[in-house]
């Protein structure tokens, strides 16, 4: 390995290991949204150096976190199909690289559909109620401008 090499790799680690300290300590602060969001970091840093151990503990510390709201709880569920997608793609390289039969680590893993929803806060709610208002509007103004110049 070359200097250059070695010392990317060591940094990768280090990103790693600094992200999942990081993830740590905003749990304990009991900030669950700020701990995943570090904790996805940490997961594409792992993912980038194919680390499965590394994904591994992403996985443990994920499935541990306590989903305080409905935000953290999307965040949470598509972290931990990510994980889990990863680890399926590491261990089926791996498999593949030695000549061996793949076994899937997560046979009952569903498709993305049901880990893919998106949280919507009550200030984005109000703003797609005020387009779809002055959408209508538009609209209504349009049909009186034609009736009326008819």
């Amino acid at each position: 390995m070359s200097e250059l090499c070695r010392k990317r790799y060591f940094r990768i680690v280090a990103d790693f290991e600094s992200r999942l300290s990081a993830a740590r300590a905003a749990y304990e602060q009991n900030d669950a949204h700020e701990a995943l969001r570090r904790l996805d970091k940490a997961r594409r840093t792992a993912l980038k150096r194919r680390d499965e151990d590394g994904l591994s503990r992403v996985l443990e510390f994920a499935e541990g976190t306590i989903a305080r709201d409905e935000r953290t709880e999307i965040e949470r569920e598509s972290l931990l199909y990510s994980v889990r997608q990863n680890l399926r793609q590491l261990t089926r390289r791996r498999a593949l690289m030695a000549g061996k039969t793949w076994l899937d680590p997560f046979p009952d893993l569903e498709s993305a559909s049901a880990h893919t929803r998106t949280f919507i806060s009550p200030g984005v709610k109000v703003w797609i109620a005020i387009g779809v208002l002055l959408g209508t509007l538009l609209v209504v103004a349009w049909i009186v401008d034609a009736i009326v110049s008819a």
